[in-house]
This record gives structure tokens, C-alpha cells and sequence, in this order.
């Protein structure tokens, strides 16, 4: 038998979008107006439209638009406080938004002893609480804090498109894998489901 350290195992890798794929709806989004209400939602909209108009036109990135309308909203939170919030936006209000047949996907690749990541530009502080229950792994934008605040950037880059791959590659060694599996549902997620031999774009097969 070969001792070669790149001959792949019989395992297989499953890499799932979080928003639009197991979610209905964006979870970002739906995370904020839950954090600071309606009211300061509208208003923070309101603010930052400039920043989103420009992203809509396509004359400024989904990750520079994401980090703007993120520090207005989340600059000088106090860590805990965000981090008690994460939880109980999990708790109260993510399971209503999520898709049903996509989490008995992810139960049934489970029990067939798949390892299997969510792969999200949402962030990591709220989604690891929901992940941690699945018994599944994650990779995500991560938020940057200094002496217990949040910042307001982001500490990780955002996690969306190129970089879904290469967050991937930072984090998992594909060589292991004879077989990756792949769930997405916009242009975002196009990178990393070429990195599968099995791929589904909004539930269908590829």
C-alpha cells in the first residue's frame, strides 16, 4: 500500500452556502433589523444608500458596500452585547427562515459521515451558534474587536466569491477528499462550486 501523503481517502466534502441556500432570504439582513430594530434599520439604510446605490452599479465591491453598511450599524458594540444578540437572533429567529429541505439534506450527508461546512459571508459570531447545534463546521466573514468593542471592520476578508475558495483551501486540505459536493444559489458561490464534482445551483443539479 502507499504511504504517499496525497493519495486521497474514500471521504467526501460537502460545502454549503448559508443565504438563499439554507435560508429563505438574506440572514445578514434580517440580523440587523433584529440587533437594532426597524427604526434604526430604516435610518441606517438611509445613510449608507450612497454606498449601496454605488455597489447596485456596480462601481463599488459587494465586500467594500457589506463593510460600510456593517460599521455604521455595529461600530462601538460592546463584544458581549453582540455576541448575546448572535445567540438569541439564533434562538428567536433563524430557524423560521430556514429551508426545510436543505436541512435534511444536511442530515441526511450527516449520517452518511460526510464533513460538512457552511461557507458564508454572514458572520461567523451568529452562524457558529447555529452550526455548533448542527454538529457541523464553518467558515464565515469574521468581525474585528479592540479592548471588548466591535470595530465596525471586518477581521477576516468577506467572505464571497474568490475568496469562499480560498478560505476553503486555507482551512481544509481538498487533497483528502475523493469526492466534493457543492450547494449554492447566486454568482457569489460560483468559485467555490467549481471546486465540486457534484454541484447544485438553487436545488438543481449541475
Amino acid at each position: 500500500m502507499s504511504n504517499n501523503s496525497n493519495t486521497k481517502t474514500n471521504k467526501t466534502l460537502v460545502l454549503f452556502d448559508f443565504d438563499g441556500t439554507i435560508t429563505v432570504g438574506d440572514s445578514y439582513l434580517q440580523f440587523i433589523i433584529f440587533s437594532v430594530g426597524i427604526p434604526r434599520f430604516i435610518w441606517g439604510i438611509l445613510l449608507t444608500s450612497p454606498y449601496i446605490l454605488l455597489y447596485t452599479i456596480k462601481l463599488l465591491s459587494n465586500a467594500e458596500a457589506k463593510q460600510r453598511v456593517t460599521k455604521n450599524f455595529f461600530q462601538g458594540w460592546d463584544e458581549k452585547i453582540f455576541h448575546d444578540k448572535s445567540k438569541q437572533f439564533v434562538e428567536q429567529r433563524l430557524d423560521g427562515m430556514l429551508r426545510k429541505e436543505m436541512v435534511e439534506k444536511i442530515i441526511a450527508h450527516k449520517n452518511s459521515g460526510h464533513d460538512i461546512y457552511v461557507v458564508s459571508a454572514s458572520f461567523e459570531e451568529y452562524l457558529q451558534y447555529w452550526t455548533d447545534k448542527m454538529g457541523i463546521q464553518l467558515i464565515g466573514t469574521r468581525l474585528e474587536t479592540l479592548q471588548g468593542k466591535l470595530t465596525g471592520h471586518f477581521k477576516t476578508l468577506n467572505c464571497h466569491g474568490p475568496q469562499k475558495v480560498l478560505r476553503i483551501q486555507g482551512k481544509i486540505d481538498l487533497s483528502q477528499y475523493a469526492k466534493i459536493i457543492a450547494y449554492g444559489d447566486s454568482k457569489g458561490d460560483r468559485e467555490m462550486l467549481g471546486l465540486a464534482q457534484e454541484k447544485y445551483y438553487k436545488g438543481i443539479k449541475l
